[in-house]
């Protein structure tokens, strides 16, 4: 159970980051001392993530040896992508702490490193001797993530800083969070279908999913719940009068939505049956 937490705070750390980048690369420019602290907390988040990367290698102090394979490897393309984003960060933290605006070539960089990271974290899930992994639905629910939780955490920080914010400024990242939750519920049933009707690892997956189907269904109301409901009555304090109103809603939001990726990516880790069940 520790591993699977592991990997789950690793996953959901490191997807938050990439979102926050990404969102703040296609937002109106913020005020400097806010774009700070939204590259404090993208910064943070993958600090956190990387070293708790290091408690699920049986070898931590020989992880290096990962990096010569990136050829052939997507764990060694997952690191070396991962570095990338995390240097990339810090190097437009510096940037913008001298005055630099966020919204830059190397904001999108960084994002597109960010990016390749997230490909290569699902092509580690994909390719192993997990079939329930080597479906669409973990591409889906990995960007999903990085659209939810990024999306909704960078509106909870120029929130929380820059109180006097206008409406716009919060329509894309709502919007991104929305559909980031939703592709999430709606690729779930078929999913579930690919499951009932694959290999017997897969099958025993499902019926795993069935024994904690309410936990599953828990944390799919959470998140539709959170990056819906509780962003859509944001929203309407915001147009109406202004985000200092809105706060409330907005953070309860977002308390749900990571609830909701939190039992929903443990059931991922929890759940996977190996191929060669039943074979030995």
């Amino acid at each position: 159970m520790g591993e699977e937490w592991s990997l789950v705070l690793f996953t959901l750390l490191a997807q938050t980051s990439v979102g926050i980048v990404a969102i703040s690369q296609f937002t109106p420019e913020l005020e400097n001392r806010t774009n700070l602290i939204v590259l404090r907390w993208a910064v943070g988040t993958m600090a956190v993530s990387l070293l708790i990367s290091l408690t699920h290698l049986g070898d931590p102090l020989g992880a290096y040896r990962a990096l010569y394979h990136v050829g052939a490897s997507w764990l060694s393309r997952e690191i070396w992508c991962a570095s990338g984003f995390f240097g990339l960060t810090l190097l437009l933290y510096w940037r913008v702490q001298k005055g630099a605006k966020l919204k830059s070539p190397m904001g999108f960089a960084a994002t597109a490193v960010g990016v390749l990271m997230l490909i290569s974290m699902s092509f580690i899930y994909v390719q192993t001797a997990i079939d329930a992994w080597s479906t669409a639905y973990t591409h889906v629910t990995f960007f999903g993530t990085a659209a939810a939780l990024g999306a909704l955490t960078y509106s909870a920080v120029i929130m929380r800083v820059q109180a006097d914010t206008p409406p716009v400024l919060y329509s894309r990242p709502f919007t991104v969070g929305a559909v980031g939750a939703g592709v999430q519920l709606l690729s779930l049933a078929p999913y579930l279908a690919a499951l009932a009707a694959g290999s017997a690892p897969m099958q025993a997956t499902a019926a795993l999913l069935y024994q904690h189907s309410w936990l599953l269904a828990v944390s799919q109301l959470l998140l539709v719940a959170g990056a819906g409901g509780f962003t859509f009555a944001a929203w309407e304090k915001v147009a109406m009068k202004g985000a200092s109103a809105a706060g409330k809603w907005l953070y309860s939001g977002l308390t749900a939505v990571i609830i909701g990726e939190l039992i929903s990516r443990y059931l991922f880790y929890a759940t996977g049956v190996h191929a060669m069940m039943g074979r030995l």
